[in-house]
């Protein structure tokens, strides 16, 4: 049996890895589709903890979606930023905001689950979990299903896409 060479071990290697990612296979899978249902700029329809409702509709309260940056403002005052990746996780997709801003949070991961029906976005996930890092168990601690109860520490938002003229 012939050894191969180190280097050239090593260039088979990088070929294949490059084929693979370029491929959409691995953590380099081209989600672009997917964020782009994001872009534009959002209104709150309304929020939901532990079952119970807490705010409707306000277009006080927008979400800008620009490129991977979402912006969270009140009132035109920004109260969060972040940039945000997608993954699907069948039977839904995942959201996860890396946090910039507020400074308390920067760095800082949240994931929820999502879902698109027309012009209106909603997403759901623990109210107070902001992740170091992400881990593949923080996928299986994601809701089931859009809808929170009593206890379940679950924050659910109802977004609008704003199509003012």
């Amino acid at each position: 049996m012939t050894r191969l060479s180190p280097w050239f071990a090593s260039a088979i290697g990088t070929t294949l890895l490059v084929l693979l990612l370029g491929a959409g296979v691995g953590p380099a899978a081209d989600n672009t589709a997917e964020v782009n249902k994001f872009q534009g700029t959002w209104y709150s329809v309304s929020t939901e903890l532990d079952g119970e409702q807490k705010t409707g509709i306000t277009k006080d309260e927008q979400h800008i979606f620009s490129g991977n940056k979402w912006t969270r403002k009140v009132k035109d005052q920004v109260v969060s930023e972040a940039t945000f990746t997608v993954k699907e996780l069948k039977p839904y997709w995942v959201i996860n905001l890396k946090y910039a801003v507020p400074e308390k949070k920067k760095d800082a991961h949240w994931l929820a689950i999502y879902r698109f029906d027309g012009d209106t976005l909603q997403w759901i996930g623990d109210n107070v979990a902001l992740l170091k890092e992400v881990k593949e168990e923080d996928y299986k601690k994601l809701p089931k299903a859009f809808e929170t109860k009593k206890g379940d520490g679950n924050f659910m938002r109802t977004l609008r896409r704003l199509n003012d003229k």
